[in-house]
């Protein structure tokens, strides 16, 4: 938030309970920035989750809850990763967080339609990538594949535009 420009658009893919989500529209709010940050999940969990329909309605109040407070800095996308990128033009976003799935083929999938979404000096990153071994053979191949520079620390991972 601090080295974003202004105006900015960002992207969470994958929110969960809304820990991070709420962290990120606070510092939106107190940097007094132009920022607009989508919140794109189903609320339904990833392969490693199985729930039951009342789990997954728990779930998706549990986020709005927990980003109450910060309501009117956020606009939650409650879709697929993917079909919600669509929603973005070319090159217009500054900052993508994945931290959907961790399944191989879904990480290099949220890859592969987000990072083109990238502004120029856009950023995307991610966590879990010593935790888990899809995340990391996915952002791997995605930056070998591009000629990209992994930066971060042991668990998690940045590439640039």
């Amino acid at each position: 938030v601090e080295k974003s420009s202004d105006p900015a658009i960002f992207v969470e893919v994958g929110c969960w309970k809304g820990k991070s989500s709420a962290y990120m529209a606070v510092d939106i709010a107190n940097s007094g920035k132009n920022i607009q940050f989508y919140c794109v999940d189903t609320w339904a969990g990833s392969k490693e989750h199985i729930f039951a329909e009342n789990e997954v309605d728990r779930l998706w109040t549990i986020f709005n809850t927990n980003m109450l407070t910060s309501r009117q800095f956020y606009s939650a996308i409650r879709m697929e990763s993917i079909t919600a990128s669509y929603l973005f033009k070319a090159e217009s976003i500054d900052f993508v967080y994945i931290d959907a799935s961790h399944e191989y083929e879904d990480v290099l999938a949220d890859l592969n339609a987000y990072y083109p979404l990238l502004s120029d000096k856009g950023i995307i990153f991610g966590d879990d990538y010593s935790s888990w071994s899809g995340v990391r053979k996915a952002v791997d191949e995605f930056r070998d594949k591009n000629n990209l520079i992994l930066g971060g620390n042991s668990n998690h991972w940045v590439l640039k535009r």
